[in-house]
Order: structure tokens, then sequence, then C-alpha cells
């Protein structure tokens, strides 16, 4: 074979040349076309694919962040319909969703609290007199900042708030009128110390001796004096707890959480009526899953639970623990709605005055049930868009409040009219004086009459509804007919 030998003219270097150019620009666009992108373009566009997905996820929950933790905080839809013919009035002015709010001891002041800044106080007592379907109150604005959580005191003439953002607990004072509201609103107090942690008990003790905070993550229930100074506290050991309560006597605190159980503490006094100490006195037994709160009756003898096993418990517990007696329970009634509901989405248990009623609230719904048989005997669907916040009685049994999205609803008592009337039933066939069968009559001829009222006003309203209806649906028709025949025609 014959060696191949490179001329003056450079014919096989040029050759290797033009392959070398051609490999280098081909890499060039290779690289141009399918290199990834340099990191800093890599973040940017990260960042701006999870703007918009937070902005699909937050159009009904916001998250609200403080320095000490973050809270999810519901944000309600500006327009919700809901009717029943249990329906009273609807107390109306907040923009924004309620956060917290609290009736007086008296019943006669509500106030309460929204993610607007604003406090609004209204007359409950004249609001179910005046039958008004809707009820304007009067405000007040807190600057910079919203109310978490908030208590009256029990003159009335104060309220006790924590600060959101500030993390901050403060005593707010006002002029008061005769309507039971307050005016003129301004910061008398504010406590040394901070509380960043979210609280899910505040109430001044009736008696005025102390002031009761529960913190929900870290355990701490607290007692301390008007002026802030610390009195006592003790941890709860229930993971987290969910719900804090002072009886209306200020001789019990009842705390429930993660924790299948409610642990009841007794306020001890010295024998000038002073605070001394706060000890464990007895727990309430017999869920099997975590206890969302629990309710006092007036006297204290009896207790009221709810639990995410889907059931509700009715306590005996007039014992004395002090000899080994424990409570016991009188009836339990199940509400399975309860298991779906999230561990810091409100799920309240309340006990009527009287004791007759059960109140269970689960997401937007509420149940009455009867305490003596533990039947389900009125219950109101998807009263907001979201949760129920809070359930107020009235001390005479004859309505109660419920509080949620922008603004609060005030029902009659119809599954107390119920109870009563079962009650009465059985106590004129035990009476055997005639007097008091005639008492007992007078008594149950009223609670028919009452019942008798709203039952024909729920019919009104139901006939109401499906003449509109059909209105609806002829009207419907006959733009289809007219339309029908406008194609015709042409």
């Amino acid at each position: 074979m014959a060696e191949i030998v490179v001329d003056s003219t450079g014919l096989p270097v040029g050759l290797i040349i033009f392959a070398f150019v051609c490999c280098a620009l081909f890499g060039y666009i290779y690289s141009s076309l399918f290199k990834q992108k340099p990191e800093p373009q890599k973040k940017e566009n990260q960042q701006k694919s999870s703007q918009v997905k937070s902005q699909h996820t937050s159009s009904n929950k916001t998250v609200h962040a403080t320095k000490a933790h973050k809270k999810t905080v519901y944000r309600a839809p500006k327009h919700h319909q809901f009717s029943s013919p249990a329906l009273i009035s609807t107390f109306k002015g907040h923009t924004d969703t309620i956060t917290s709010g609290a009736v007086s001891a008296n019943g006669k002041g509500l106030v309460t609290a929204a993610l607007d800044r604003t406090l609004f106080f209204y007359n409950l007592r004249e609001a179910f007199s005046s039958g008004a379907s809707s009820i304007q109150g009067t405000r007040s604005n807190i600057q910079y900042d919203h109310v978490s959580k908030l208590c009256w005191s029990p003159d009335y003439a104060a309220i006790v708030v924590q600060k959101n953002d500030a993390a901050t607990l403060q005593v707010i004072k006002g002029t008061k009128k005769t309507d039971g509201t307050l005016t003129s609103l301004n910061t008398v107090r504010e406590f040394p110390k901070p509380f960043p942690d979210h609280l899910v008990g505040l109430e001044v003790a009736g008696n005025g001796k102390f002031i009761m905070t529960c913190a929900g993550a870290s355990n701490l229930l607290s007692l301390w004096d008007l002026h802030g100074n610390l009195l006592g506290s003790v941890d709860t050991k229930q993971g987290h707890t969910l719900h804090a309560v002072v009886s209306i006597d200020d001789r019990f605190i009842a705390t429930s959480g993660f924790t299948p159980e409610v642990k009841v503490f007794e306020v001890i006094y010295d024998k000038c009526g002073d605070f001394k100490s706060l000890n464990k006195a007895f727990e309430l037994t017999g869920h099997n899953s975590r206890i969302f709160g629990s309710h006092f009756s007036p006297d204290s003898n009896k207790m009221a639970t709810v639990s995410k096993d889907g059931t509700w418990n009715l306590y005996d517990t007039n014992v004395d623990y002090q000899q080994g007696q424990r409570p016991s329970i009188i009836t339990s009634g199940s509400i399975s709605s309860a298991r779906s509901v999230e561990d810091r989405e409100p799920c309240i248990v309340r006990l009527s005055p009287d004791t007759r009623v059960v109140l269970v609230t689960a997401g937007a719904s509420l149940y009455c049930y009867s305490s003596a048989s533990g039947v389900l005997v009125h219950n109101l669907d998807n009263i907001y868009a979201g949760p129920i916040l809070n359930v107020f009685f009235d001390a005479g049994n004859q309505f109660f409040l419920t509080l949620g999205d922008h603004q609060g609803h005030l029902f009659h008592n119809v599954a107390g009219h119920h109870a009563t009337i079962q009650e009465l039933e059985v106590s004129l066939k035990a009476a055997t004086y005639s007097g008091l069968r005639d008492r007992i009559r007078s008594q149950l001829e009223g609670a028919r009459k009452a019942l008798a009222k709203l039952e024909a006003k729920a019919a009104q309203q139901q006939q109401n509804n499906s003449s509109s209806k059909k209105s609806i649906k002829t009207q419907d028709n006959t733009k289809n007919n007219n339309n029908n025949n406008n194609k015709k025609n042409k």
C-alpha cells in the first residue's frame, strides 16, 4: 500500500480543521437548546410557581404568622344564605371573620371581635324582645391589630382581650350604657408577660378573684390577679389543650385536649376568700379519643363533654372526690359528624341552664339532644359557610346565640320547648295535689302554645319557599316557550 503524503497544499489538514469546526458548532447549538437554566433563574421560577399555588389555595384560608407561631385563620365568604323558622335575629356589622365573642353574666351584653380589627357591642335581651330580623351593634376600632380572644369583666364595665400580633393581654374599659354596651374604650392595663401562644381559654371569675388563661400548645393553665400578677399555674399534660372553662360558681376549672379525659381542677380559697391554690380534683372518663370541650351546669353538679370518637356524655359530678367518689355517666348520645372535625376546629358542647338540653356543634351544623334520653330533638344544618365559633344559652332557656363567619344568629330554643313538655307531662301524671296539677297544666299549656307558634311559622315558611320555587319554575317555562316560538317564527 502506498503511503499518503501530505503535500504543500495542506488539504488533509484543512479537512481536519473543517471537521473540528463542525463539531464545535454542533455542540454550541445543542447546549443552547437543551442545557438546564442557571440556578438563580430556577429559584425565580420556583418562587413564581409557589406564588401561583398559594393564590389558588388561599381563597378560603389565610395563614397568619406572628413572631412566635403561625395560626391558620378561616376567611369566611361575604355572603351565605341561611333561613330557619327558629331564627329570631341576625347580629351584623363585621366585614371579616369573627374571632371571638362573649356574653355578660347578666345575659344582657354581647361583644364580638373579628379580623377586621373591630369590636361590636349588642343588647341581647332587646334583640329577643323586639324580634327584629337584623341588629346593628355599636362599633369600636382596634388600631393596628385584631383581637383573637376576649371576655367580660364581672361588672360589665370592661373586657379582657388578647391582641393577636402584639401577643399581649390587655384590660380595656369603657363607658357603660343603659343598654349593656360600652363606648369610649381605652386600655387601662397591660399584662407584663407576653402571650405568644394562642389561648384556648380566657375568663374572669364572677367573684373577681382571678383571671384564667389556658394556652393550647404549651398546655399551661394559669390564674392571675386583676393587676396581671401570676397567682399559680399548672401543666394540663394533655398533649395539646383544646378547651378550658371556669364553672359558673368559680369553684372548678375544666380542661380537655388530645387525651381521652377531661381534667377538673378545684380553686381553693383562704378564709378571706382570696385565691390560695389550684388543685387537681377529678377526671371525666368514658371517651376513647381526644375531647374537644366540656361544659358545667349552673350548680356544677353536671357536666357535658363531646369527643372525636363521635359521642357526647352527660356526667353526674355531684361527688365527694376527696372521699374517692368518681363522676358517673348519666346519658350518652351519638354525633357521627364529630369524627370528621379537625383538631383545632371548634366542636362545641353546651348544657342548657335547666340541664334539659345538650347542644353540640360540628362544623357549620348544630344538634340539640334530650339530656334525659339522648335522642336528637332539633337540628340546624349549614348555619354558616365556615364552622360555628361559639354558642351561648340565655339563663331563662328561651333562646341561644351562635357566632360564625361575619355575624351572630339568635334562635328560639325549640329543643327546650320539647324537653319542657315531656318533663311536665311526666310531672302531671305523678302529681297528687289539685293545686300542683293546675300549676303544671298551666305551664304545659304555655309550653305547647309556644311550640305550636314555632311550628306554624315553620309551615308558613315552607309554603312560601314552595310557592317561590313554583313561581320561578313557571317563569322559566314561559321564557323557554317564548324562545321556542321566536325560533319557529324565524
